[in-house]
């Protein structure tokens, strides 16, 4: 059953996730919160809930 809630699985969004996320919308999806730096050099992330309503999270380190 698609989820917002519970576990969420984060995918390695490459060199950079900001290409990955800007076809998010053009694939049906929503990014739900933006390329966020998360400090002391741990890199970025971002969520995206996808089209069968299940919020996913994006990693990369620029």
């Amino acid at each position: 059953m698609p989820s917002q809630n519970g576990t969420m699985v984060y995918l390695n969004g490459g060199e950079d996730l900001a290409p990955m996320l800007a076809r998010v919308a053009q694939a049906g999806g929503a990014v739900v919160v933006p390329k966020t730096e998360i400090g002391n050099d741990f890199g970025f992330f971002a969520h995206f809930v996808d089209t069968e309503g299940n919020k996913v999270g994006l990693h990369s380190m620029k």
